[in-house]
């Protein structure tokens, strides 16, 4: 679609592709003072603003470009990428502006979906170990809670996983791991960042601050829940159940890396005390927490 502005009369003209396409004629180069004209997404009207406004102001800059989706003849929004370039006068001052839009709807669909590839867990459709640390990592960069409530990591770590997978086979473990994972999308809020770390590990960080009784009964509450039967039709069902460690920001650590840290030394501890429970590491003894450090590194040692 190929659409000129003259400078002088702000007059705008454009090829019959564009009716075809838009249904009406209006100027994308132009501030949309009624907000009605132009068809742009709303997640997307910043970017047009700052695209009209460098049009506008950096009038020698050979070409600019912005992509954003606008909302065609059908009614759905697709995305294009516009493109504006200055035609200068032979005294050098820029007198029309000529432009291009450009269906990129394909290309972007494209880069959506390996995006997602690249930091979605494919089974369960989480976060994957990277984007979680990411997302958490990235939440407390920007959040400084200084209240009396704290924020709640929650490492679930299933009991004796293997077991599954080599009694009924890999299908009906991968069946149990998308289960349990759905049961742990349910107990969480939708702003919360849930992450698949592991074969059978879970990280959840709540990204509201709660007190730490609310904490405990959300956790009691999953611990109980997070319990399946697995089998087939030639053998008996074995239970599936999970084990919890939590710790929680600011006092269990105030980054990534030791509240991942804390929380799976509480994961080791519940297991040890018989699995299928929830443990804070703020209430490990000094004891504990030296047997869960010495088991973590040895296990990192193998």
């Amino acid at each position: 679609i190929i659409f000129e502005q003259t400078l002088i009369s702000v007059h705008v003209s454009c090829s019959a592709r564009w009716i075809q396409t838009f249904g009406k004629v209006f100027n994308i180069l132009e501030p949309d003072t009624d907000l009605s004209l132009i068809p742009v997404h709303e997640d997307d009207k910043e970017l047009l603003e700052d695209f009209q406004k460098n049009v506008h102001h950096n009038l020698h800059e050979s070409k600019l470009f912005v992509e954003l989706r606008l909302r065609d003849t059908s009614g759905l929004y697709h995305w294009y990428r516009i493109e504006a370039s200055n035609l200068i006068s032979s005294q050098g001052k820029p007198i029309y502006i000529i432009g291009i839009i450009t269906d990129i709807d394909k290309q972007k669909l494209l880069e959506l979906r390996l995006r997602t590839q690249a930091t979605r867990d494919s089974a369960t459709g989480m976060h994957n170990k990277r984007a979680t640390e990411q997302a958490i990592s990235r939440f407390l960069g920007m959040h400084n809670n200084i209240g009396p409530d704290v924020y709640a990591m929650f490492m679930i770590d299933f009991d004796n996983f293997k077991s599954i997978n080599d009694r009924f086979g890999h299908a009906v473990g991968d069946k149990a791991i998308y289960q349990m994972a759905q049961i742990i999308r349910r107990n969480f809020r939708s702003t919360d960042i849930v992450g698949r770390v592991g074969g059978d590990e879970f990280l959840v960080f709540c990204t509201e601050p709660m007190p730490m009784e609310k904490i405990r009964e959300r956790a009691t509450v999953l611990v109980h829940q997070l319990h399946l039967q697995c089998g087939n039709h030639d053998a008996e069902d074995t239970p599936l159940t999970a084990s919890v460690g939590i710790a929680c920001n600011p006092n269990d650590g105030q980054n990534f890396t030791d509240l991942y840290k804390h929380a799976d030394m509480a994961t080791y501890e519940a297991k040890r005390r018989g699995r299928n429970q929830c443990v804070f590491y703020a209430e490990l003894t000094v004891t504990e927490q030296q047997n869960a450090r010495d088991s973590l590194l040895a296990e990192e040692r193998k």
